[in-house]
């Protein structure tokens, strides 16, 4: 079968191969080669060259050369395979590397070169280096192979060549002279450094083409010193190109010697450092700079690596904690964290450890005194040069003085709310105050015009308007009492006077209040008392009154209890006269013990609602007995039981004052109003529910009602009223606002929602801006501002009289 052989001289030959016997010397194909001139060129090459069949690895051809340099004959070849020439360790792989030889495109178009190693015929191993390249034999592939021994000189020059093309290929400039200073070699990158090619140099004194001059610090004697003794120098010089411009290498130069040890030369390495230089003096220039302003930082800069410890501790921080440097660098940054901080810190160092960052987080530190200080702390990831990060940068701010002044800013601003809260409230319940008793007065007043009135109705209009008068006179008293002691301008008259009588004046002027609720007075005497003292006898009587009815106010059963007694171990070495009230009311809660003394403070909204008064009383009561030397306190309270109030007063001089003992309780009663049965006038046929806590208010309105003709129903509070107004049909409802248990905002919201569309009037003492919009709002027709006058009241009502629900009247 005729094939193509390329020989090493480039040129194809043509032979045919076939697969013979071992026992023929002369294989059919070479003999058809006979006539071939490249038959020769085969058998007589000087390297040696088979033919092997890939799938069995036989030998098919070999030429003389290889016989010589194996030691096998022709014939021992021909049947052998090409593994049994090769160790025992390398057959598998040869095995494998057939198999990818197979696969490669490279080897079916231009065939390959690998270096193996192969055993001679005694033995001895040898390494070869061996090109294959394909030949097809119909449906079978055979390998020609060309096989080059690897001798000592070779493998040496092939190094060198090696060698030679990686010095030329490297990008630092690489250039060796003799022991004359004579160029010898100048690689491509040196060419690109300098300037210069090779040809230009080669052969020339290395100081003709190079000029340069060492830096300060590694000058020419070091140099020739460190290659001498050392056989190196390593070292930065400044160079000049064949341009004539300078610039800095870093270059390292060793002695070149010979195989017998002798100095030949030296080889020098060199790159361009310019740049580099450039950058390290502008780093160095920031980090001064940085050091500078890190060592001048008002805010403490602190560096710790990945555990914690810390690296970097500036004068700042020293002076916000007052640790030194020398005494925090390789602490754990947890020195610095109170109890039940460290979880936190924790978790934002392995946050910020994972590349995050925060900034002005508030927390609190610990001092070196022991103190703890308010701190702003802002913490980002510290990286080295390979972009890893190895620690945590600090910032941190004190922070102390801010947050004192913030929080004497929120104080004040809590104290201003609150002072214009209880500023609202007060002018609220002053209102109500004093409207409440004017609608009374002004109602009365209008009944006694009435010449149907008998004189005993008469009589009981005036009694309470009288009754009315006397308390709207208190509050005003109150009020320019109060507005007396702000402004420092209240002057008391101390006087001699007896003790007994004054006391006789406050129980009598209490009785009816006692009374009316049907609660017990019981006046006690503990001690001798002196039978007179030196105060101001209105002021004590004032203060009494304002603390035996505050604690009458919020008494719904029980006993108002009185004590009087001499306190002549006081511990402010003072004697004083004692009057302990006891009630046995709700009790104060003891967070609001300190505040029932505020001026115009109750507490709570719904107190004023429930029990009325403005919350002057007892802040009064305080200060007018301060001013008599004395005081006013809580001494005791139990929620669900009760209180006692201590009234001190400063006796005056009592060393010569006849004393009281077995003082007794003087029986008291009281006086109660007798019921008015008011007249009807018009009106007639309309249906009314009047919705109104206030008894005086309830009595005059449903007068002034049933007097013009209408059917009046009366509840004393909201849930009363709702309860009313679901069950039965009203042609019209009027609404207190400011009731207990339910007001009327809640009651009208409540009846709105549950679809009730009687028209409903608002009824309000308040007189503060936006009171009507919000009666309007929660679904109130029309509105009335107490006192109620007569003719507005009936003039009001009358518009509803046949008119529908929707239709709202302002």
């Amino acid at each position: 079968m005729p094939h193509r052989l390329h020989a090493l001289t480039g040129r194809i030959v043509d032979y045919e191969t076939h697969t013979s016997p071992s026992s023929d010397p002369n294989p059919e194909w070479l003999q058809r080669a006979a006539e071939d001139p490249f038959r020769l060129i085969f058998e007589h090459h000087p390297e040696p060259m088979w033919v092997f069949d890939t799938e069995t690895f036989a030998f098919q051809a070999v030429n003389r050369a290889a016989t010589e340099l194996y030691g096998y004959s022709r014939e021992e070849f021909l049947s052998m395979t090409l593994l049994d020439i090769r160790p025992e360790d390398q057959k598998a792989e040869f095995h494998r590397y057939c198999d990818t030889m197979r696969r490669s495109p490279i080897f079916a178009e231009r065939g390959i070169s690998d270096t193996w190693t192969h055993r001679k015929k005694n033995g001895e191993i040898l390494e070869v280096t061996i090109k294959w390249r394909p030949i097809k034999q119909g449906n079978r592939v055979s390998i020609v192979s060309v096989i080059h021994e690897v001798t000592d000189e070779s493998r040496k020059a092939s190094q060198m060549n090696i060698q030679a093309n990686a010095l030329s290929q490297v990008t630092e400039a690489v250039f060796a002279v003799d022991n004359s200073r004579n160029i010898q070699y100048w690689n491509k990158a040196a060419e690109a450094l300098y300037g210069y090619t090779a040809d230009e140099v080669l052969g020339k004194a290395l100081s003709s083409v190079i000029d340069y001059e060492y830096l300060s610090h590694t000058d020419e004697s070091k140099a020739r010193e460190s290659l001498q003794t050392r056989g190196h120098w390593r070292g930065e010089k400044v160079h000049r190109r064949k341009d004539g411009r300078s610039f800095f290498v870093e270059s390292s130069m060793n002695t070149l010697r010979s195989d017998d040890g002798a100095v030949v030369g030296i080889m020098a390495v060199s790159h361009d450092v310019t740049e580099q230089k450039k950058v390290r003096q502008a780093l160095l220039e920031t980090n001064e700079k940085l050091a500078a302003i890190i060592e001048a930082s008002p805010v403490a800069i602190i560096v710790s690596d990945t555990q914690g410890c810390i690296k970097a501790w500036n004068p700042a921080a020293t002076r916000i904690f007052g640790w030194t440097e020398k005494e925090m660098l390789g602490s754990s940054f947890h020195r610095l964290l109170p109890d039940g901080l460290s979880s936190d810190y924790c978790r934002i160092r392995d946050s910020v450890l994972k590349g995050g960052a925060f900034s002005n987080k508030e927390t609190r530190h610990l001092c070196h005194s022991g103190a703890l200080i308010d701190v702003s702390v802002s913490s980002a990831p510290l990286h080295d040069f390979n972009d890893k990060v190895i620690g945590v940068v600090s910032l941190i701010t004190d922070i102390t003085a801010r947050k004192r002044t913030e929080n004497e800013l929120r104080l004040a601003k809590e104290a201003a709310d609150s002072a214009n809260r209880t500023k609202t409230q007060f002018v609220a319940n002053i209102s109500h105050e004093i409207r409440t008793p004017l609608s009374a007065i002004l109602g009365f007043a209008e009944m006694m015009f009435d010449a149907k009135q008998t004189v005993s109705e008469r009589m009981n209009c005036i009694a309470r308007i009288r009754h009315n008068v006397k308390n709207l006179t208190a509050l005003i008293e109150d009020l320019l009492d109060l507005s007396k002691v702000e402004a420092g301008k209240f002057e008391i008259a101390p006087t001699g006077f007896p003790l007994l009588p004054e006391l006789s004046e406050v129980t009598t002027l209490l009785q009816n209040q006692i009374l009316r609720k049907g609660l017990g007075l019981r006046i006690l005497f503990k001690g001798p008392i002196p039978k007179t003292i030196t105060s101001d006898p209105t002021r004590l009587r004032q203060i009494l009154i304002n603390v035996v009815g505050n604690a009458i106010k919020f008494t719904d059963r029980g006993t108002i209890t009185i004590t009087t007694w001499l306190d002549e171990k006081h511990s402010s070495d003072k004697v004083f006269l004692c009057f302990d009230i006891q009630d046995t009311g709700p009790g104060i809660p003891t967070d609001q013990r300190e505040s029932i003394f505020e001026p115009f403070a109750q507490i709570d909204s719904s107190v004023s609602r429930r029990f009325g008064g403005t919350g002057l009383g007892l802040n009064l009561s305080r200060r007018l007995a301060r001013i008599l030397g004395g005081d006013v306190i809580l001494a005791e309270s139990q929620p669900g039981k009760g209180s006692l109030f201590r009234v001190l007063v400063d006796p005056g001089e009592i060393s010569g004052v006849p004393m009281m003992e077995n003082v007794t309780e003087a029986d008291l009663r009281a006086k109660q109003y007798t019921e008015f049965q008011p007249q009807s006038a018009s009106l007639t046929g309309m249906r009314v529910l009047l919705v109104e806590d206030g008894q005086d208010n309830r009595f005059l309105i449903n007068h002034f009602l049933r007097s013009s003709g209408a059917q009046v129903d009366a509840a004393i509070n909201g849930m009363e009223g709702a309860e009313l107004a679901r069950n039965k049909a009203y042609d019209l409802i009027l609404m207190d606002i400011q009731m207990p248990i339910l007001d009327g905002y809640q009651t009208t919201t409540k009846l709105r929602a549950e679809g009730v569309k009687t028209p409903i009037i608002a009824l309000t003492a308040h007189a503060m801006k936006g009171e009507k919009q919000r009666c309007f709002d929660v679904g109130c027709n029309a509105y009335l501002s107490k006192p109620i006058d007569a003719n507005t009241l009936v003039e009001m009502v009358s518009r509803y009289r046949n008119m529908p629900p929707s239709v709202a009247v302002h």
